[in-house]
C-alpha cells in the first residue's frame, strides 16, 4: 500500500517523513500511483536502451542510438523519425516500438502512441514497459478500465515496477 501524496516529487520521497496525512489506496506501485497522478510517462518509464556503440547512422544500431540521443535531448519529432528508420532494418524490434510510442506520447499523439504500444505487446506479450506505456497512453486519454487493466498486466510481468 502507497499513500498518495499531492505531488509527482512527493512520490519520490515517499516514507520520508512527510506530516501531511495522505490518502490510501490498494495500489502496489509507485509507477502505478505516479501515473495516476499524471506525473508522465517519461519521468517513470525510462526508455528502452541498448548499450550505445558507435555505428554508422545508416544501420540500425545506428538510428536506435540516434533516436536515444534525440528523445533525451527532447527532440521527440527527431526521435521518431529515427525509430522509425531503425525499424525498417527490424520491424520486430520491440524497444523502437517502444521508444517510439514514448515520444509521440510526449507530443501528445495518443492515438499514435497506442499503435506503437499495441504493436510491441504484439511482439512481446510479456512486456512490461509496453503494458504500462499503454496504460499511460490510456490513462492519459481517461480510459480508465483499460489504464488499470494494462497496469495489473504490466504489475504480472514485472512486479518491480
Amino acid at each position: 500500500m502507497f499513500k498518495i501524496q499531492r505531488s509527482c516529487t512527493d512520490i519520490r520521497t515517499l516514507g520520508s517523513g512527510s506530516t501531511r496525512k495522505p490518502r490510501t489506496y490498494g495500489f502496489s506501485s509507485k509507477l502505478l500511483l505516479a501515473l495516476a497522478l499524471g506525473c508522465g510517462l517519461p519521468q517513470f518509464l525510462p526508455m528502452v536502451t541498448t548499450p550505445t556503440i558507435a555505428a554508422p547512422a545508416n544501420t540500425l544500431a545506428g538510428w536506435f542510438n540516434e533516436g536515444l540521443k534525440l528523445g533525451k535531448a527532447g527532440n521527440h519529432a527527431g526521435a521518431i523519425k529515427a525509430y522509425s528508420e531503425a525499424l525498417k532494418f527490424n520491424p520486430k524490434l520491440e524497444s523502437a516500438y517502444i521508444n517510439r510510442a514514448i515520444a509521440k506520447w510526449s507530443l501528445q499523439d495518443f492515438s499514435g502512441a497506442l499503435q506503437d504500444f499495441n504493436q510491441a505487446v504484439k511482439l512481446n506479450s510479456k512486456s512490461a514497459g509496453a503494458y504500462a506505456g499503454r496504460g499511460t497512453t490510456f490513462l492519459s486519454q481517461k480510459n480508465y478500465a483499460a489504464a488499470i487493466q494494462d497496469f495489473n498486466q504490466a504489475l504480472r510481468h514485472n512486479p518491480k515496477l
